[in-house]
């Protein structure tokens, strides 16, 4: 199930981002899906605030950071998506997860 679920997904971003509208773009893509992501985090926000939860500053930036990267790497992958083939793209793609367990394994020790 998850490799068509993944080949599905490639479709639907091939299929967004070749259409002739501005909302097409890979920045306009990452500004409704970041819309979604608001609405989640402010909905674990309130969570956190009603269960007397709070998160510790020290992991406020590597989540910054995170997002930052995320942001980065979707809006080149859009863009990339964009000019060229799937075909070419989509291995790229796949390596992200190598950088993050790398990423991981470096700053858990």
């Amino acid at each position: 199930m998850p490799p068509l679920m993944f080949a599905s997904v490639n479709i639907v971003d091939k299929f967004l981002v070749h259409g002739s509208e501005e909302d097409s773009m890979p920045g306009a893509l990452l500004a409704i899906t970041g819309l979604f992501n608001l609405i989640a985090a402010s909905l674990v926000g309130a969570w956190m605030i009603h269960s007397g939860q709070s998160i510790k500053l020290s992991l406020l930036v590597p989540l910054m950071l995170n997002g930052i990267v995320y942001v980065s790497a979707m809006w080149i992958y859009l863009h990339v998506m964009r000019e060229e083939d799937t075909s070419r793209v989509i291995p790229w793609f796949q390596t992200i997860p190598v950088f993050g367990m790398i990423g991981a394994f470096i700053v858990l020790q």
